[in-house]
């Protein structure tokens, strides 16, 4: 199944370009599974799980969304050093759920203070009317899986659409 999103040249610009990969499993293999390190990430192209009516990057544009994104920013001396969780085990507890997946660090991310992005395939693409339920649902099912901790370090972003 094709996969659909839109990427922006820089998080300065709100212009969208639709992409199309020919499967989830090849966007990681293009866009994620070789990793490049910039100095200023600025200037690092934006990834959009999300299909746009108008190329313009807003929540009224969004037609469907095909990945459910969570971001996971964790600092040491923020209450919940004991519940850090690393990326490794996001994804057993993603790999034991059979969910399609795939997880890349931020440009802040150390082995101290994990920081990291998990992108899950939707099974279907889906409706800005359905993503808070879309989304809650998959966050409650996996932070289940790893002892109510995941909730705990979780931006809360993954609640507006326009982090899709």
């Amino acid at each position: 199944m094709a996969f659909k999103y839109a990427t922006q040249t820089t998080a300065e610009t709100n212009i969208v370009r639709p992409q199309t990969a020919p499967s989830f499993k090849a966007l990681f293999e293009t866009s994620f599974e070789s990793p490049v390190v910039l100095d200023d990430k600025t200037k690092a192209a934006t990834f959009i799980p999300s299909s746009f009516r108008v190329f313009i990057r807003n929540d009224q544009n969004v037609d469907t969304a095909s990945a459910i994104i969570f971001d996971i920013d964790q600092k040491l001396g923020y209450g919940y050093d004991d519940d850090m969780i690393a990326l490794e085990e996001v994804e057993d507890a993603l790999l034991d759920l059979g969910l399609e997946h795939f997880i890349y660090t931020s440009h802040s991310h150390t082995l101290l203070a994990p920081r990291f992005r998990i992108v899950i395939a939707a099974s279907r693409p889906y409706y800005p009317s359905e993503h808070i339920s879309v989304r809650a649902a998959v966050l409650e099912q996996l932070d289940e899986f790893l002892g109510g901790r995941l909730l705990k370090v979780v931006d809360q972003c993954w609640k507006t659409l326009r982090m899709v």
